[in-house]
């Protein structure tokens, strides 16, 4: 998951995890993108996933699903 929410947010022009907490009206902090998107943390809650998904503009499930 970590891996898809970094490629989407430098495919989106959102150059820092900083910038994607701020997308997402500071629901998920800086620290928890930066611990998702290295892969020291493989879990976050529904809510969180709710407020990525819309600051990426995709669906939750796109989240989820693994990169090829």
């Amino acid at each position: 998951m970590g891996g898809r929410i970094k490629a989407l947010r430098k495919s989106r022009g959102v150059r820092s995890t900083t910038e994607l907490s701020h997308l997402t009206g500071g629901t998920v902090s800086a620290f928890i993108l930066q611990n998702v998107e290295s892969g020291r943390r493989q879990d976050i809650s529904i809510s969180a996933l709710l407020n990525l998904a819309m600051a990426l503009k995709v669906a939750p499930g796109f989240l989820l699903a693994p990169m090829a």
